[in-house]
């Protein structure tokens, strides 16, 4: 991710369906997206199991947000997450750009667990990480509040079987 993305970060983070079921919160002005992806950017350095923050490209098109962020550097636990341009859902991508970073994840350091929220509701984004082998651990009731909207959060974890770290 790239401050000079800005202008295209902020056509997505200024929708609210696009934030929705998400830790982000929904931009109003420019100046604001920058602010926040430059706080974003400075938090996510230079950890031993983080990827990211990067932009999704379409056709040259700015499509969404993804990474992988260091939890636990003990337990060398990371989560996954990954933001959609709305045009963009149910075509496919969020399930190509999760199997990429766990495959990078894999391939790139000793993580051992790498770990997923999704609001119940969503079913795409837990039918995602269904298909690419996360296991639903818990059910957590009234676990995502966001403004006024409160809704019961799944919590799946995907466990690195060796040191190859197949999944």
């Amino acid at each position: 991710m790239r401050i000079s993305e800005i202008s295209d970060i902020f056509i997505i983070l200024k929708e609210a369906d696009n934030v929705r079921y998400t830790n982000f919160t929904k931009q109003n002005t420019i100046k604001e997206c920058k602010e926040f992806i430059e706080l974003f950017i400075k938090h996510n350095k230079n950890e031993p199991f983080q990827y990211g923050p990067y932009t999704i490209h379409v056709n040259r098109n700015l499509i969404g947000l993804c990474g992988i962020e260091q939890k636990s550097n003990e337990s060398a636990t990371s989560e996954i997450w990954y933001l959609i341009h709305k045009p963009f859902w149910n075509k496919g991508y969020g399930s190509k750009i999760a199997d990429k970073l766990i495959r990078m994840a894999r391939e790139n350091s000793n993580l051992k667990k790498i770990i997923a929220e999704t609001v119940e509701i969503n079913i795409a984004s837990w039918k995602i990480l269904e298909k690419l082998g996360f296991k639903r651990k818990e059910k957590v009731i009234n676990g995502f509040t966001k403004e006024e909207i409160v809704l019961n959060l799944f919590k799946y974890e995907l466990l690195f079987k060796s040191k190859q770290n197949e999944y």
